[in-house]
């Protein structure tokens, strides 16, 4: 048995929590620095976005096969 793939680790965990983290680290720093108060849009923006990813990671990256092995025929 030969393990053909394994690093779906990166895309359905490192890459979640990168894309995730870095959102909520833009809304912590906007709203700590005041800029919400001047603009909505810095509110609005990394909801949509962690909206659309949610989603997105749901349809094309949470039904991927964590590992592939070839048992030969």
């Amino acid at each position: 048995m030969k393990k053909i793939s394994g690093s779906t680790f990166y895309f359905k965990k490192f890459f979640l929590s990168i894309w995730f983290g870095f959102l909520a680290f833009f809304l912590v720093t906007s709203l700590a620095a005041g800029a919400a108060k001047e603009s909505i849009m810095f509110l609005a923006v990394p909801v949509f976005m962690a909206v659309f990813g949610f989603f997105f990671f749901k349809k094309l990256l949470w039904d991927l096969a964590d590992e592939v092995y070839d048992e030969g025929e």
